[in-house]
């Protein structure tokens, strides 16, 4: 699990770096929420005012069927950061099926 979190952390810096003034935080308290079981999966970008800009998720099913190797590549081809950009501050739910953009992380998949 640690891998495959590490391959979404690295997409996301890439598609929003330190240097233009983003800053990636997993969101432990977005993870709390009933349908996801893994902890630390859901990121939120903040811009330098320490505003959160950008929500992203991939659910429990993503990550177990999607081999770990595979994760990067995924995101960059789904164009999850573009997604991201599209939604504002709304969440964007990474599912096998591909991605969906949420008005708020309770509505379930």
């Amino acid at each position: 699990m640690k891998e495959t979190i590490k391959a979404i952390r690295t997409y996301l810096e890439e598609e929003f770096p330190e240097s233009e003034g983003f800053t990636v935080e997993r969101a432990a308290e977005i993870s709390k929420q009933p349908m996801f079981k893994e902890k630390g999966n859901r990121h939120r970008i903040m811009n330098s005012r320490g505003e959160v800009i950008h929500l992203m998720g991939p659910t429990d099913e993503f990550m177990e069927d999607t081999p770990q190797e595979q994760i990067y590549k995924t995101l960059k081809k789904w164009d999850v950061a573009g997604a991201m950009r599209n939604a504002g501050n709304k969440p964007v739910l990474v599912m096998t099926t591909g991605l969906e953009i949420r008005d708020d992380w309770y509505k379930k998949p």
